[in-house]
């Protein structure tokens, strides 16, 4: 192996690394293909689940509910994205290896000009709303499968909701 190829490993391991201490990947457990996100839209052009759901209103932990009896504190958020700011900012305009996510709750998913989404979220029909987000947020590969984003999660529904507060105070 050249001196070239293993400088580009050290650094793709070095940007996977930086996505989150690793807890996420002893919490997060494996995605079951037969759970995930089919790949097939509904006539809305919204993702659906094997049962019939879609995305942007399936349920689980981290439902409209669920995220309404948190209390968000964009302070504390402010920390947690400390693992998201390898790849995001969130000033508008400017991208890293993800997409700036200034003004991200309410707009369409794979939408923002100056940045190469993956087909996977173009396609996906999700509205980042908060509740998708925290969605999202808890589990990427589940929610939008076939997505760039090497996040593996925030398993933890008060870590996501003060992340998204964060988000939405503009930092």
């Amino acid at each position: 192996m050249n001196l070239e190829r293993v400088l580009g490993l050290i650094a793709i391991m070095s940007m996977v690394a930086s996505c989150g201490d690793g807890a996420e990947d002893r919490l997060t457990p494996p995605v079951n293909p037969d759970a995930a996100l089919a790949s097939s839209n509904d006539d809305t052009g919204m993702r659906s689940t094997p049962d019939g759901t879609t995305a942007e209103n399936a349920g689980g932990p981290s439902d409209g509910a669920a995220l309404a009896a948190l209390k968000p504190d964009a302070t504390r958020g402010a920390s947690v994205f400390a693992r998201c700011r390898a790849c995001h900012v969130l000033e508008p305009g400017t991208h890293g290896i993800g997409p700036s996510l200034a003004g991200v709750v309410g707009r369409p998913a794979g939408t923002l000009g100056g940045y190469a989404y993956s087909t996977a979220l173009q396609n996906s029909g999700i509205n980042w709303s908060k509740e998708q987000l925290s969605r999202f947020l808890e589990n990427p590969r589940q929610i939008a499968p076939g997505n760039k984003m090497m996040f593996v999660g925030l398993p933890d529904a008060q870590d996501r909701a003060d992340v998204i507060a964060y988000i939405e105070s503009g930092g």
